[in-house]
């Protein structure tokens, strides 16, 4: 389709757009959990851009959506998802945003905590 994931190391990802070869440093990574959705926060080496990747229920990624953009935008993909689930398809939705530096060490900040939190409760032992 133009995409294609070609290989991932512990730091980088590789896939290929278009024919032309793209390497993210892999900078943070949020399995699939009960949020219904996946995210990853890689640099764009070439552009030296942060970008925030995440897929996932629609429910659960346009939930997220709803809070940064407009109405018409999600109607008009709601729209969308559901002629393609009377027409009895799955669907999975994939949204990206390119965030600063500032916001990404925020966002470290409170992943990290909320590990620290996960380890120290006495529930996790």
């Amino acid at each position: 389709m133009g995409f294609v994931f070609k290989k991932r190391t512990r730091v980088s990802i590789e896939v290929e757009v278009f024919n032309q070869k793209k390497v993210y440093e892999l900078l943070l990574l949020l399995p699939f959990s009960d949020r219904k959705m996946m995210t990853v926060v890689v640099r764009d080496i070439e552009a030296q851009a942060i970008v925030v990747l995440t897929k996932g229920a629609d429910s659960a990624v346009l939930g997220a959506a709803s809070q940064k953009e407009s109405k018409q935008k999600l109607a008009s993909l709601q729209a969308s998802l559901n002629t393609f689930s009377k027409t009895g398809l799955r669907t999975l939705v994939f949204g990206l945003r390119t965030i600063s530096d500032q916001e990404f060490a925020a966002i470290l900040s409170e992943y990290n905590q909320f590990r620290q939190q996960k380890v120290s409760s006495p529930m996790s032992k």
